[in-house]
């Protein structure tokens, strides 16, 4: 599902660059707390897109409607026209 996809690969490249531009910040952490912040992290990440990916994911009565709602979702979050992982 091209919006499901583009919707987490868009999250986990917000989530990967925030944690790359708070490197200098985190030097401090050893690397089992690095370990934790990056778990800390990825957990956010699935707890916040849970839902809309419940959503976005069509069931077998509702496919011909999810195609609009997955429009609407790409739209909302700007994927239409992006590369993968931007």
């Amino acid at each position: 599902m091209a919006s499901v996809d583009g919707l987490c690969a868009h999250f986990e490249a917000v989530r990967a660059a925030e944690l790359a531009r708070m490197k200098a910040k985190l030097a401090h952490l050893s690397p089992e707390d690095r370990a934790q912040v990056e778990s800390l992290t990825h957990s956010l990440v699935r707890s916040l897109l849970q839902r809309p990916l419940q959503r976005l994911t069509p069931t077998p009565d509702a496919r011909s409607a999810s195609g609009s709602l997955q429009d609407r979702a790409a739209e909302l979050f700007g994927l239409q026209n992006q590369a993968p992982g931007i």
